[in-house]
């Protein structure tokens, strides 16, 4: 399989999911409303659908279109995160992959 009709693979299979949950999402929003989300009852409706749009296409979004009021960049400031993606690249290339990218293990 080459790396092209893995990329459409993928597509077909996984983004009906994602868009999916971007659905449920959106209906499920203002239910979530309270004291930890303090941003949640004062987001309009457009900006909501606009979110939901930006989420079926997974693009991260910056600290000004924050809805739910965590004030932080939601996609990238989880530092846990990082060190899982750092343990998981070390222990899952081989070198002869490492070596044909040019990446470090």
């Amino acid at each position: 399989m080459s790396q092209w009709e893995f990329y459409k693979r993928r597509l077909v299979r996984l983004q009906p999911m994602v868009i999916m949950g971007s659905i449920i999402g959106a209906l499920l929003f203002y239910f979530q409303a309270g004291s930890v989300f303090s941003l949640i009852a004062d987001t309009p409706a457009w900006k909501l659908i606009v979110m939901m749009l930006i989420g079926f296409t997974m693009i991260p979004v910056t600290k000004n279109l924050d809805i739910r009021g965590w004030k932080r960049n939601v996609s990238g400031e989880w530092p846990g995160l990082v060190a899982v993606l750092r343990i998981h690249r070390k222990h899952s290339l081989r070198p002869s992959v490492c070596a044909k990218f040019r990446i470090a293990c």
